[in-house]
This record gives C-alpha cells, structure tokens and sequence, in this order.
C-alpha cells in the first residue's frame, strides 16, 4: 500500500462549491456574536459546512457531542 491516497473528484468539487459559493455572516445577537468569537467561525467555515452538508449531515449529532464533551473537558 502506498504512502498517496486519491482523491475522488467529489470531494474536490465541494471544496471547489465552498470557494464558489457567496456568504455573509451577519449576526445581530451578541451571545451569538460571542459563541461565533469564541469558536472562531468565519463565513469561509460556514461554506465549508454547506459544501459538505450531505456528507456531514448523518454524523452532525455526534460531532455535536464530541464537541461539547471537549469544551467540557477544558472547563473542569
């Protein structure tokens, strides 16, 4: 087995949608502000999240959790 993995073109074409896809991220809430600050989201983020959407979507409750239980971890 080789040190090189191929790249489906599928993939490509959703980093490919991120960089094409048009974005604001307006938010006018502080505390949202704040927990945008917090985790340093930018609108690039946002894209990227979009872009991946379908192949993200089936494992979004348990990135969820592993992300809280970090956040936690460091506040103990």
């Amino acid at each position: 087995m080789g040190i090189f993995i191929k790249v489906k073109p599928i993939k490509a074409n959703r980093f490919q949608k991120a960089n094409e896809t048009d974005g604001i991220l307006d938010v006018s809430s502080e505390q949202v502000k704040l927990q945008v600050n917090i985790i340093d989201l930018t609108e690039y983020d946002l894209k990227l999240i979009h872009a991946f959407r379908e192949a993200i979507e089936p494992q979004a409750e348990e990135v969820v959790d592993a992300f809280y239980q970090t956040i936690l971890q460091k506040w103990k």
